[in-house]
């Protein structure tokens, strides 16, 4: 049985401080509230261009506290990238921490189609500057008003999964930033193409 059909949950703490009695998802799954409840899966953030507020270390440490968490208690564990606008990032980082991140499959967050500036505003706001230069490297004012579609990384990715079968990389996650249906549209050109 599950609590209104949930069994499964992504966990992300944000950049700030404190969330309510929570300062971080350490402290969700030491409170013991996860096993209360028939949790199938559990994903937990990963940082490809690192984290505003916790450096490499920290990190290290609490994705490996992670790992033992969930073999510990039988639940499915998965990372899921903040998005990223260029596969490069995404595949040195897989290749610097495979390590720290196996045997957890890794899901990479990519923005679906979406006005340029419309994207470089959620880059800003979730803390991914990095990926974003690549974006501000288009030449004009004009690019502004073009549109981002991910057709280019998605290709790299599935070309570095086909060189690299033991990577951790597993799949990817559209972030709908230009809507629901218009990432639902451009999948589905994906999927005929």
């Amino acid at each position: 049985m599950t609590v209104s059909g949930v069994d499964q949950i992504l966990l992300i703490a944000g950049d700030r401080k404190i969330a309510g009695p929570f300062s971080n998802t350490l402290d969700v799954l030491d409170s013991g509230l996860l096993t209360d409840f028939p949790l199938r899966g559990v994903a937990v953030a990963g940082h490809p261009e690192g984290h505003p507020v916790a450096n490499t270390a920290e990190l290290t440490d609490a994705m490996m506290v992670k790992k033992i968490w969930a073999a510990e208690n039988g639940i499915d564990m998965w990372v899921m990238t903040q998005f990223v606008f260029d596969h490069q990032t995404v595949t040195e980082w897989l290749e610097r921490q495979h390590e720290v991140l196996s045997p957890l499959p890794v899901v990479v967050g990519l923005p679906g189609p979406v006005q340029l500036k419309t994207l470089i505003a959620y880059a800003a706001q979730c803390g991914v500057g990095s990926s974003a230069k690549v974006l501000k490297r288009r030449p004009g004012t004009a690019r502004l008003l073009k549109a981002w579609k991910p057709d280019g990384v998605i290709g790299a990715l599935a070309k570095y999964r086909t060189d690299n079968p033991d990577s951790m990389f597993k799949g990817i996650h559209i972030f709908p930033f230009g809507g629901i249906q218009r990432s639902a549209d451009w999948l589905g050109q994906m999927s005929l193409g």
